[in-house]
Protein backbone atom coordinates (compact mmCIF):
# COMPACT_ATOMS: atom_id res chain seq x y z
CA UNK A 1 0.00 0.00 0.00
CA UNK A 2 1.94 2.98 -1.28
CA UNK A 3 -1.08 5.28 -1.60
CA UNK A 4 -1.32 7.50 1.48
CA UNK A 5 -2.02 5.71 4.81
CA UNK A 6 -2.37 1.97 5.41
CA UNK A 7 -3.36 -0.17 8.42
CA UNK A 8 -0.45 -2.26 9.68
CA UNK A 9 -0.20 -4.91 12.40
CA UNK A 10 2.33 -6.78 14.50
CA UNK A 11 1.65 -9.73 16.84
CA UNK A 12 3.44 -10.03 20.19
CA UNK A 13 3.95 -12.77 22.78
CA UNK A 14 3.02 -12.09 26.41
CA UNK A 15 6.74 -11.41 27.03
CA UNK A 16 6.67 -8.55 24.52
CA UNK A 17 8.68 -10.45 21.90
CA UNK A 18 7.48 -10.03 18.32
CA UNK A 19 5.70 -12.99 16.71
CA UNK A 20 6.42 -12.97 13.00
CA UNK A 21 6.83 -9.78 11.04
CA UNK A 22 4.79 -6.65 10.55
CA UNK A 23 1.86 -7.17 8.17
CA UNK A 24 -0.56 -5.04 6.20
CA UNK A 25 -4.19 -5.39 7.31
CA UNK A 26 -6.02 -3.57 4.51
CA UNK A 27 -6.34 -5.27 1.11
CA UNK A 28 -7.86 -2.24 -0.64
CA UNK A 29 -4.90 0.09 -1.22
CA UNK A 30 -6.25 3.13 -3.09
CA UNK A 31 -6.44 6.42 -1.18
CA UNK A 32 -6.19 6.18 2.62
CA UNK A 33 -7.03 3.56 5.23
CA UNK A 34 -6.73 4.91 8.78
CA UNK A 35 -7.80 4.96 12.43
CA UNK A 36 -7.89 1.21 13.19
CA UNK A 37 -9.55 -0.40 16.21
CA UNK A 38 -8.91 -3.97 17.42
CA UNK A 39 -10.67 -6.55 19.60
CA UNK A 40 -9.60 -10.05 20.72
CA UNK A 41 -11.61 -13.07 21.88
CA UNK A 42 -10.58 -15.58 24.59
CA UNK A 43 -8.70 -17.76 22.06
CA UNK A 44 -6.66 -14.88 20.66
CA UNK A 45 -8.70 -14.52 17.45
CA UNK A 46 -8.98 -10.87 16.42
CA UNK A 47 -11.02 -8.45 14.38
CA UNK A 48 -9.62 -5.16 13.09
CA UNK A 49 -11.85 -2.36 11.78
CA UNK A 50 -10.83 0.93 10.18
CA UNK A 51 -11.93 3.91 8.13
CA UNK A 52 -11.29 3.59 4.38
CA UNK A 53 -11.50 6.22 1.65
CA UNK A 54 -13.08 3.98 -0.96
CA UNK A 55 -13.44 0.22 -0.77
CA UNK A 56 -13.39 -2.92 -2.87
CA UNK A 57 -16.92 -3.72 -1.60
CA UNK A 58 -20.23 -1.96 -2.07
CA UNK A 59 -19.41 1.33 -0.32
CA UNK A 60 -17.26 3.39 -2.66
CA UNK A 61 -18.64 6.81 -1.65
CA UNK A 62 -16.41 8.93 0.57
CA UNK A 63 -15.32 6.84 3.59
CA UNK A 64 -16.54 3.44 4.75
CA UNK A 65 -15.82 1.13 7.68
CA UNK A 66 -13.92 -1.99 6.66
CA UNK A 67 -12.88 -5.05 8.69
CA UNK A 68 -10.62 -8.08 8.68
CA UNK A 69 -10.74 -11.13 10.97
CA UNK A 70 -7.64 -13.07 12.10
CA UNK A 71 -7.00 -16.43 13.77
CA UNK A 72 -4.86 -16.51 16.91
CA UNK A 73 -1.86 -17.61 14.80
CA UNK A 74 -2.15 -14.44 12.70
CA UNK A 75 -3.70 -16.06 9.62
CA UNK A 76 -6.38 -13.96 7.93
CA UNK A 77 -9.88 -15.45 8.22
CA UNK A 78 -11.65 -14.65 4.97
CA UNK A 79 -11.07 -11.39 3.18
CA UNK A 80 -11.54 -7.73 3.96
CA UNK A 81 -15.25 -6.96 4.46
CA UNK A 82 -17.48 -3.90 4.55
CA UNK A 83 -19.10 -3.22 7.94
CA UNK A 84 -21.62 -0.48 7.11
CA UNK A 85 -24.77 -1.22 5.08
CA UNK A 86 -25.63 2.48 4.63
CA UNK A 87 -23.39 3.54 1.73
CA UNK A 88 -24.14 7.24 1.45
CA UNK A 89 -21.75 9.88 2.71
CA UNK A 90 -19.16 9.49 5.50
CA UNK A 91 -18.68 6.52 7.89
CA UNK A 92 -15.98 7.39 10.44
CA UNK A 93 -14.24 6.53 13.74
CA UNK A 94 -15.07 2.84 14.21
CA UNK A 95 -14.87 1.05 17.56
CA UNK A 96 -15.17 -2.71 18.07
CA UNK A 97 -15.69 -5.14 20.95
CA UNK A 98 -15.63 -8.96 20.92
CA UNK A 99 -17.07 -11.66 23.18
CA UNK A 100 -14.95 -14.52 24.52
CA UNK A 101 -16.58 -16.74 21.87
CA UNK A 102 -15.73 -14.42 18.97
CA UNK A 103 -19.02 -12.63 18.24
CA UNK A 104 -18.39 -8.91 17.82
CA UNK A 105 -20.09 -5.55 17.47
CA UNK A 106 -18.82 -2.53 15.54
CA UNK A 107 -20.04 1.04 16.11
CA UNK A 108 -19.14 4.17 14.18
CA UNK A 109 -19.97 7.79 13.50
CA UNK A 110 -22.04 8.22 10.33
CA UNK A 111 -23.15 11.21 8.32
CA UNK A 112 -25.89 9.00 6.87
CA UNK A 113 -28.31 6.96 8.93
CA UNK A 114 -30.14 3.65 8.84
CA UNK A 115 -32.54 5.19 11.37
CA UNK A 116 -34.13 8.55 12.03
CA UNK A 117 -30.99 10.67 12.55
CA UNK A 118 -30.08 12.00 9.13
CA UNK A 119 -29.58 15.76 9.48
CA UNK A 120 -26.09 15.35 10.99
CA UNK A 121 -23.74 12.76 12.52
CA UNK A 122 -25.34 9.74 14.21
CA UNK A 123 -23.93 6.61 15.86
CA UNK A 124 -24.56 3.43 13.90
CA UNK A 125 -23.83 -0.21 14.77
CA UNK A 126 -23.70 -3.71 13.35
CA UNK A 127 -23.44 -7.05 15.17
CA UNK A 128 -21.51 -10.01 13.71
CA UNK A 129 -21.20 -13.72 14.48
CA UNK A 130 -17.74 -15.18 15.12
CA UNK A 131 -17.83 -16.41 11.50
CA UNK A 132 -18.01 -12.81 10.29
CA UNK A 133 -21.66 -13.10 9.20
CA UNK A 134 -23.81 -10.06 10.06
CA UNK A 135 -26.37 -10.63 12.82
CA UNK A 136 -29.41 -8.57 11.89
CA UNK A 137 -29.08 -5.26 10.10
CA UNK A 138 -27.27 -2.02 10.69
CA UNK A 139 -28.92 -0.08 13.53
CA UNK A 140 -28.91 3.45 14.92
CA UNK A 141 -27.61 3.69 18.48
CA UNK A 142 -28.63 7.23 19.47
CA UNK A 143 -32.22 8.30 20.06
CA UNK A 144 -31.41 12.00 20.62
CA UNK A 145 -31.23 13.26 17.02
CA UNK A 146 -30.59 16.99 17.37
CA UNK A 147 -27.14 18.18 16.31
CA UNK A 148 -24.12 15.82 16.25
CA UNK A 149 -23.42 12.44 17.86
CA UNK A 150 -19.70 11.55 17.49
CA UNK A 151 -16.72 9.51 18.75
CA UNK A 152 -18.30 6.20 19.87
CA UNK A 153 -16.81 3.51 22.12
CA UNK A 154 -18.27 0.05 22.80
CA UNK A 155 -17.84 -2.77 25.33
CA UNK A 156 -19.34 -6.28 25.41
CA UNK A 157 -20.00 -8.63 28.34
CA UNK A 158 -19.79 -12.43 28.39
CA UNK A 159 -23.45 -12.77 27.39
CA UNK A 160 -23.04 -10.56 24.33
CA UNK A 161 -24.84 -7.58 25.83
CA UNK A 162 -23.09 -4.34 25.01
CA UNK A 163 -22.89 -0.69 25.99
CA UNK A 164 -22.12 2.14 23.59
CA UNK A 165 -21.04 5.61 24.71
CA UNK A 166 -20.42 8.67 22.55
CA UNK A 167 -20.01 12.41 22.55
CA UNK A 168 -23.26 14.35 21.98
CA UNK A 169 -23.65 17.99 21.03
CA UNK A 170 -26.78 18.41 23.15
CA UNK A 171 -28.73 15.91 25.19
CA UNK A 172 -32.19 14.59 25.96
CA UNK A 173 -31.05 14.71 29.62
CA UNK A 174 -30.07 17.67 31.75
CA UNK A 175 -26.96 18.75 29.79
CA UNK A 176 -28.47 20.71 26.89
Amino acid sequence: DLSNFSVEGQRFAASGAGLGGEFQVNAYTTNFQQLPALALDADGDAVVVWESNGASGSDTSFTSIQGQRYAADGAALGGEFGVNAETTSFQLLAAVAMTAGGDFVVVWQSYASSGSDSPSYSIQGQRFAASGAPLGGQFQVNTYITSQQTSPAVALDADGEFVVVWQSNGSSGGDT
